[in-house]
């Protein structure tokens, strides 16, 4: 699921043929094979960090307690600098998912020094980009350099990434695929994602106008189309206002409980009911109603 045109985050997809044909057969049983569906998820990850490190075998390598970091010689001055935020923003996501990941393998990060090579890694075309990606259990991104006006002082460089870069919001998407094992529906995660990176960082989209927020979309049609939909603005933006209202008026001990009833392999609209008492349809009907003018 690749954000079409100029944007900020991507869930973007590689299309390796036979892993992906695989997991989608597996995709098709229901609840009784979920451990199988579960264990062929994990095994696409697995194949996919194998070919992230042969993509990047060229790359220069630092590790931590959690991570372990790739980069170019273009950010040998900011590769220490973003291990370290990394580290710190792992430990707030712990704190508000309530969830720690279970092994002991190190989550991947890949800084790439421009988008024309982030996008070559995904196979994009130039229309096409993202500051940061969260795919099949590694995190991309756009160098703190790329960031930042050309000429920046490397403080200055520090400063923007750390308040505009999408570390937290990609790691939040890596904590949500492993604590529901997968099983999420796209904006959800779009909206927690935002969550966390607002609650950490304080960056927040660009709110979209007046008139664009008389034609919200369907939570439904978010689900099937999010990445193609005209307006990604709107997207994104119901999607933080949907998960903030969650929080707001049911609270993050509620959220987290969503999340790992979503990890027992209940349907999302099954466990929304369970957790929330109140179906999808008609919270997407109440949420459109506030949102709306």
């Amino acid at each position: 699921m690749l954000m079409l045109g100029k944007g900020r985050y991507s869930c973007g997809n590689i299309i390796i043929y036979t892993a992906v044909t695989i997991l989608a057969i597996l995709m098709l049983f229901p609840g009784a094979f979920a451990n199988v569906r579960y264990l062929g998820y994990n095994l696409f990850k697995q194949g996919a960090k194998v070919y992230l490190n042969y993509q990047t075998k060229d790359f220069m390598e630092q590790s931590s307690k959690h991570f372990i970091l790739k980069y170019s010689e273009n950010d040998e001055d900011t590769a220490s600098f973003v291990l370290d935020m990394a580290e710190d923003f792992y430990a707030k996501v712990v704190n508000q998912l309530q969830y720690k990941l279970s092994g002991k393998a190190k989550i991947p990060i890949v800084i790439y020094p421009d988008e024309a090579a982030l996008n070559e890694s995904f196979g994009w075309s130039v229309d096409k980009s993202a500051a940061g990606v969260y795919w099949a259990g590694n995190i991309r991104l756009l160098s703190p350099h790329a960031l930042a006006v050309q000429g920046s002082s490397l403080d200055e460089v520090k400063r923007i990434f750390a308040e505009e870069g999408p570390l937290s919001h990609e790691l939040a998407h890596l904590f949500v695929d492993e604590k529901t094992r997968g099983n999420y529906t796209r904006w959800f995660t779009e909206g927690i994602a935002q969550y966390v990176e607002k609650t950490t960082t304080g960056f927040t989209l660009q709110e979209p106008g007046l008139e664009e927020k008389k034609e919200l979309y369907q939570f439904s049609r978010m689900d099937e189309e999010f990445d193609n939909l005209p307006n990604q603005t709107l997207a994104y933006w119901q999607s933080l206002q949907a998960v903030n209202y969650l929080i707001e008026e049911y609270g993050m001990d509620k959220m987290n409980q969503f999340l790992q009833v979503l990890g027992n392999n209940r349907g999302f609209s099954e466990a929304f009911q369970e957790v929330y008492s109140i179906s999808v349809k008609q919270f997407d009907n109440d949420i459109k109603k506030m949102l709306q003018i």
